[in-house]
C-alpha cells in the first residue's frame, strides 16, 4: 500500500517556483498500481473506473509544505507529524485552480463544516466522491485530490462545541494541529493551515452505473 512517506515527486529548480504542472504516470507503472488500491479500496472496481492518475508537481507549493513539515517537528517536539494520504473533493472549483495557486488548498474559500471553517480530507475515496469536480461536457467524468496531509498531534472525536474543538485541554493555549471524526463511513480530518497539505495526486474517474 502507497505510504504517505513516499515521494514520488520530481521537481526542479525549486528556487525558481516553476508553473505547476501535471505529470502522468504511467498505467504500468507501480506508482500508478498504489493510487488505484487506495482509490479503489472503498470505491467498487464495477462500479467505477480510473481513466488518469496524474502527479501534481509544483515547486512552489511542495516547498512550502515541506517548510511547514520542518516547522510541525519543532513545534510538537517529540510529536510525529502524522503524515498521511487522505482524499478531496473540489465541489464547483477547478483542480486547476489550486494546483497552480500560490495557496494549494485555501482556507479563505473552504465551506462552513462540522468543526468550522476548514479544509477537509476522507481516509475513504467513497465519501469525497460526493465532492468530486464535475468535468463540464463530459461523459460523467469526475476529479478527486489524493492529497498528502499533515495532520500533526490531532484531537480525534473532536466536538463540535465552537470554544472547545481546537484548544488542547491538558495544555494551556496549545492547539491541536488538526481534529478528525467518523461522517458517512469514513474518518475526516480538518486542517485549518494551508501549508499542511499538498494535492499530490489528481485522479480522473468515471461511474460505470448512470446515477452514481
Amino acid at each position: 500500500m502507497i505510504s504517505p512517506d513516499s515521494s514520488h515527486i520530481s521537481v526542479l529548480g525549486l528556487q525558481s517556483f516553476p508553473e505547476a504542472c501535471l505529470a502522468q504516470v504511467h498505467i504500468e507503472s507501480d506508482e500508478y498500481n498504489e493510487v488505484e488500491l487506495f482509490f479503489y479500496k472503498t470505491m467498487g472496481r464495477f462500479l467505477f473506473k480510473i481513466i488518469a492518475v496524474e502527479r501534481v508537481q509544483s515547486g512552489r507549493l511542495w516547498f512550502n509544505y515541506q517548510l511547514a513539515k520542518e516547522r510541525m517537528k519543532i513545534k510538537n517536539e517529540d510529536e510525529e507529524v502524522n503524515e498521511k494520504l487522505l482524499f478531496h473533493g473540489t465541489r464547483q472549483t477547478e483542480p486547476s485552480q489550486i494546483y497552480k495557486s500560490c495557496n494549494g488548498f485555501d482556507v479563505v474559500y473552504a465551506r462552513q463544516g462540522l468543526w468550522g471553517k476548514a479544509i477537509y480530507f476522507a481516509e475513504n475515496a467513497l465519501y469525497s466522491k460526493d465532492y468530486s469536480y464535475i468535468i463540464p461536457h463530459s461523459y460523467n467524468c469526475r476529479q478527486m485530490f489524493l492529497a498528502k496531509v499533515l495532520t500533526g498531534v490531532c484531537c480525534d472525536n473532536a466536538p463540535t462545541d465552537v470554544d472547545r474543538r481546537r484548544t488542547k485541554p491538558e495544555v494551556d493555549g496549545k492547539m491541536y494541529d488538526s481534529l478528525s471524526g467518523m461522517a458517512n463511513g469514513s474518518r475526516v480530518y480538518a486542517v485549518f493551515d494551508n501549508l499542511h497539505s499538498y494535492p499530490y495526486y489528481l485522479i480522473t474517474y468515471s461511474s460505470t452505473v448512470p446515477g452514481l
